[in-house]
């Protein structure tokens, strides 16, 4: 049986936090979808990307 799951990484959006801490879960998401080579689409509702 196929089970579908949901990684979800957060991050925060302003450059204020870019390259620290405060964004792991995003970078996790990125390098993830990346080794696993899964694309990832913008969505323009949302504040970051999401892995389709």
């Amino acid at each position: 049986m196929n089970q579908t799951k949901l990684i979800v990484g957060l991050g925060n959006p302003t450059d204020n936090y870019h390259k620290t801490r405060h964004n792991l879960g995003s970078y996790f998401v990125y390098k993830y979808a990346y080794v696993n080579h899964i694309k990832m689409i913008e969505k323009k509702n949302f504040w970051d990307k999401l892995v389709i």
